[in-house]
């Protein structure tokens, strides 16, 4: 299995849609660390290389990053439909059930690939700040930007990686819920496209009480919410990820290819 986790991950650094990744979550930290305008439009100067990945991460999350996580997870399994390899490669001697068990579990890695990459780049785009102690916030903590006065360089970055890591578990769903509609499609763009859309209608879901905190959408602030509401969240979160992946199992093991 192991053998098999490590061939899907090897496709995964051929796609496109990852290098087109990589080079979106650049855009943001260097938007942040180096425009001009910055306090013109947001009120706030830029004071410490720990803010900018705080800033690149809360500008991402609105759409850009929940999109580019479904077009690389539907993209894992769409190829295999595009270029009509996906017959040849179920020939081999591994079960339907553990083949898409390697792409669930190389989808799911993507999130956490591609904001340790955005967590990095981002420092090191705002290097010129200093890594050291400084007045305020990082943007992801009490106080936010202004924070509540001095904060140390160690704080900072165990704030800014904890938030990143439950930024990543709450985009878990998404690559899920892009591969099981890849499957019912039998198109990664009609995968994507899909996901995107759920996401979409979830959001406009949001004014109705009842419903707004079993939402995807709503919960995708994790790396926001107090330490409280973590069990909650993290419930929630987990139950999309089992129910798509589970569909997308069952689906998979009954479709023509």
């Amino acid at each position: 299995m192991l053998k098999l986790i490590l061939m899907e991950a090897q496709k995964l650094w051929h796609l496109s849609s990852v290098r087109i990744s990589f080079l979106l979550m650049l855009v943001f930290p260097l938007v942040w660390a180096y425009a001009p305008g910055i306090i013109n439009v947001y009120g706030f100067y830029v004071m410490s290389a720990f803010q900018v990945p705080a800033l690149a991460l809360r500008s991402s999350m609105e759409f850009l990053m929940p999109l580019l996580v479904a077009m690389v997870s539907a993209s894992l399994l769409g190829l295999e439909h595009s270029y009509g390899t996906l017959p040849t490669i179920l020939l081999r001697p591994v079960t339907r059930s553990q083949w898409l068990l390697a792409k669930l579990s190389v989808a799911i890695s993507f999130p956490f690939i591609l904001l340790f990459f955005t967590l990095i780049a981002s420092l090191i785009i705002a290097f010129p700040y200093g890594y050291g102690d400084f007045i305020g916030g990082t943007g992801l903590g009490a106080g936010e930007i202004v924070g509540v006065g001095q904060m140390t360089a160690l704080a900072a970055l165990q704030e800014l990686c904890w938030a990143y890591l439950r930024a990543a578990i709450s985009l878990i769903p998404i690559s899920c819920l892009a591969l099981l509609f890849t499957i019912l499609f039998n198109s990664g763009v009609g995968g994507a496209l899909a996901t995107v859309a759920l996401l979409i209608v979830m959001s406009l879901l949001d004014v109705f009480p009842g419903v707004k905190d079993i939402l995807l959408t709503s919960n995708l602030n994790f790396y926001l919410r107090p330490s409280d509401e973590t069990a909650k969240v993290l419930t929630t979160l987990m139950v999309y990820a089992a129910i798509a992946a589970v569909i997308a199992m069952l689906r998979f093991e009954k479709k023509d290819v």
